[in-house]
């Protein structure tokens, strides 16, 4: 029998000892594998925390196929927690501030709104949960009285790595002596500066909070109501195309959702009577001209988890029809639907959390956020 031939200690010396080599073979590992490698050494971290590395590896690992599945942050009252549906990992994840709200999410990158106390004064940060690094966002707010005039109403992250390796935040602000009328401005990560890019008058029937970056423009959805669209390649405003979900009968609930995930942008619409429950889920087309039906759910053969309080927690989209799913959350549960074969699995089963409390949601409406692991600076 041949022995083993041992690994030459040679080898790692040459690689340890060439960081274009080193470079070169860790470009290929995922993010998750070179957070952990960081700790190997200073010289280890700094070549992996470098801005220009991280940039080369979100761009690389973003036009890869298959992309990564995401990973979500929840939010239970004061405290995070990390969730991934596939590896059914669930932790805790902690921020600096514990008074911090997650505002957006885009491509690996989270805008937040931080404060040291419950009513303290708001901070806003860009921030990649992967590497734990962030960015504080200098606002000029001006004087007191000028303070007062420029209140935000309005923020939002666009960052697209297929695009730019940097990133954009649009920030809509009202006008002095004016209440319809926003000034829109744009901080850009390379140039780490503001510019006014516009005026507009927009609605005052018009929200402005949780916009959706897609396609090169901030998208405010609102199913009922009026919906909102900026392009950020000219500044414009836009309206874009209704959606026509089903009335809503008499004794029925509906629950609507907007969300984007691998690059789709969705309507989910949430049915709930005795004697019928369904989800549609509707998608804008690519060209941003219209909405369709994409998928159908029967929620029927799960009614039994649905007489109490449900919200839908995230959808997630695959680079195959058979790795798409949509999550539901339920008192105590995070319940997986596959669209490819209809199967329904509890993924995340909290009934013995101390996080858990009877007949109650863990996680509201807007406390789940879909986010992929990527080194981007920030």
């Amino acid at each position: 029998m041949n022995a083993k031939r041992p690994k030459s200690p040679r080898s790692v010396e040459i690689i340890s000892g060439n960081d274009d080599l080193l470079l070169e073979i860790i470009l290929l590992l995922p993010p998750k594998t070179l957070v952990r490698f960081q700790s190997v050494s200073r010289h280890w971290q700094s070549l992996i925390f470098a801005a220009s590395f991280g940039r080369q590896h979100t761009r690389l690992h973003h036009c890869r196929r298959p992309k990564p599945q995401p990973s979500f942050l929840l939010r239970n009252v004061l405290r995070f927690f990390y969730f991934n549906p596939r590896s059914k990992h669930f932790l805790p994840f902690n921020f600096t501030s514990p008074h911090t709200r997650i505002l957006q999410s885009s491509n690996g990158l989270l805008l937040v709104e931080s404060r040291n106390s419950p009513y303290g004064r708001r901070d806003y940060f860009v921030c990649n949960p992967t590497t734990r690094q962030a960015r504080k966002l200098l606002i000029d707010y001006g004087g007191s009285e000028r303070r007062k005039k420029a209140v935000i109403f309005g923020l939002c992250l666009a960052f697209d790595p297929s695009k730019s390796p940097y990133y954009d935040v649009v920030c809509l602000r009202g006008v002095q002596n004016s209440t319809s009328n926003y000034r829109v401005e744009v901080y850009n990560s390379e140039s780490q500066t503001w510019k006014v890019v516009g005026e507009h008058s927009i609605a005052v029937s018009v929200k402005l909070s949780n916009g959706i970056y897609w396609n090169d423009g901030i998208y405010w959805i609102r199913p009922t109501s009026r919906s909102l669209y900026l392009d950020l390649q000219n500044g414009n405003l836009g309206n874009p195309p209704g959606i026509r979900t089903p009335w809503r009968k008499a004794g029925e609930i509906n629950k609507n959702y907007i969300m984007e995930s691998n690059g789709h942008f969705h309507c989910l619409a949430m049915y709930l009577r005795p004697d019928m429950k369904y989800l549609i889920v509707f998608e804008l087309l690519a060209d941003g001209s219209g909405w369709f039906e994409k998928y159908w759910v029967d929620l029927n053969p799960i009614a039994g988890e649905m007489n109490g309080p449900v919200g839908v927690m995230g959808i997630v989209r695959g680079e195959r029809e058979d790795e798409s799913s949509v999550l539901f959350h339920v008192p105590g549960k995070i319940i997986s639907h596959r669209f490819c074969d209809g199967s329904f699995e509890v993924v995340l089963d909290l009934t013995r959390d101390k996080i858990y409390v009877e007949h109650r949601l863990q996680f509201q409406r807007y406390d789940g956020y879909q986010f992929i692991e990527t080194l981007a600076p920030v």
